[in-house]
């Protein structure tokens, strides 16, 4: 099964994992570039960071996440597969960052890894 997390964002974390193996992860700097590489990652399953409100919600960027969570959305919806809202800070006080890896990526493994079907 391929699994896509996605970390939203102005820069969002894209991450692949087949069955349990965590195959690599990117940056998308645009939405027309996270657009991209769902399609070229082709996933069965597509789990993305919920946007919560809070102090970010005020801040100039609090739309990027949203407008990056609709992309997926619309993704999943045209393609037919299944999307799966993770909460953002479920696992990552578990798991500490890999040095040289950026904080999105990180993120997005962070949710393919904790995907369990039911």
């Amino acid at each position: 099964m391929r699994i896509v997390g996605v970390d939203p964002g102005k820069i969002s974390g894209v991450a692949l994992r087949i069955d349990d193996e965590m195959l690599g992860s990117e940056e998308a700097k645009t939405l027309s570039s996270l657009w991209h590489l769902l399609h070229a990652y082709y996933p069965d399953v597509l789990v993305v960071e919920e946007f919560v409100g809070g102090f970010r919600w005020r801040s100039r960027n609090a739309n990027d996440p949203i407008k990056a969570i609709g992309v997926c959305e619309l993704y999943a919806n045209l393609s037919g597969i299944k999307l799966v809202k993770s909460n953002p800070s479920k696992l990552q006080t578990r798991k500490q960052r890999p040095r040289g890896m950026s904080l999105h990526e990180w993120s997005a493994q962070v949710h393919a890894l904790g995907y369990k079907e039911k």
